[in-house]
């Protein structure tokens, strides 16, 4: 088992640090260890929405195992920032996971906003990545998402892939050609059917970033297991940690343990 160093995070609990090698950049990994349940990677939004923190604590008192990063070039995180950049190192994080033996009693994967357009796909492209998904305010179709906002005000769809530049390291206009270069093929709406791992989507009534529908219309298509939980919430789940970590918990329990038993 790889070594993990214990420090000490910003509410004064005590986390381990484990590294990962992702295209050729050390990602740095926050892990709260498991007490007897899973472990869940938590993949975090667009750089501005990416406040997993909250969630990982809560869950962390329920006995989940939590591991927190940052993908490359975020937060001065080396290297550029890319969706698919994004998407290579979720699957480098949740490697070195299990290379350290975190995932002794299963692991699961969370993705709030972007980070879940990106973890429903990766687990749709390579089934058995983790025994359940969960998904937080997910985006799931990015065409929808363009059309509405230039709808709403040309150009706004561009405006708003520009954004985070104090954030993330890279050129906009490189993460705009890539945004616009999405398939219909390629976003999770579409591979839905190929999610076979039991999953949990929550979302907030009064999310104005992400519709709601996004939640709704994969859900319709998801063929095991899953479940969708409506929540008084805006998209930032701000206050609500607590609440995320339980519904989890009923879901793993009802959902997942039995069916790993």
């Amino acid at each position: 088992m790889r070594r993990l160093m214990a420090v000490q995070a910003l509410d004064g609990t005590m986390v381990t640090r484990l590294t990962a090698q992702s295209g050729g950049h050390e990602l740095t990994l926050l892990v709260s260890p498991p007490k007897e349940k899973p472990t869940i990677v938590l993949c975090h939004g667009f750089p501005g929405y990416n406040r997993n923190d909250e969630t990982a604590h809560a869950l962390a008192a329920l006995g989940y195992g939590t591991v927190l990063f940052r993908y490359r070039g975020v937060d001065g995180t080396p290297g550029t920032y890319s969706f698919r950049g994004n998407e290579a190192d979720i699957l480098a994080v949740v490697a070195a996971t299990r290379a350290a033996g975190l995932d002794r009693h299963g692991l699961g994967l969370l993705g709030y906003s972007l980070g879940g357009y990106h973890a429903s796909r990766l687990m749709a492209l390579h089934p058995g990545l983790a025994d359940f998904l969960v998904l937080m305010a997910p985006l799931t179709d990015f065409e929808r998402l363009r059309q509405r906002l230039d709808a709403f005000m040309p150009g706004a769809f561009r405006a708003l892939m520009s954004t985070g530049t104090d954030l993330l390291h890279g050129d906009p206009m490189d993460r705009i050609r890539e945004a616009e270069a999405v398939t219909r093929e390629e976003e999770p709406v579409t591979l839905g059917p190929g999610i076979r791992a039991p999953t949990l989507l929550l979302h907030g009534l009064h999310d104005a970033e992400v519709p709601i529908e996004n939640s709704e219309r994969l859900f319709e298509v998801l063929p095991g297991p899953a479940e969708i939980v409506r929540v008084a919430a805006t998209h930032d789940f701000r206050g609500l940690g607590h609440r995320v970590a339980a519904e989890v918990d009923q879901f793993y329990q009802a959902n997942v343990l039995t069916r790993y038993q």
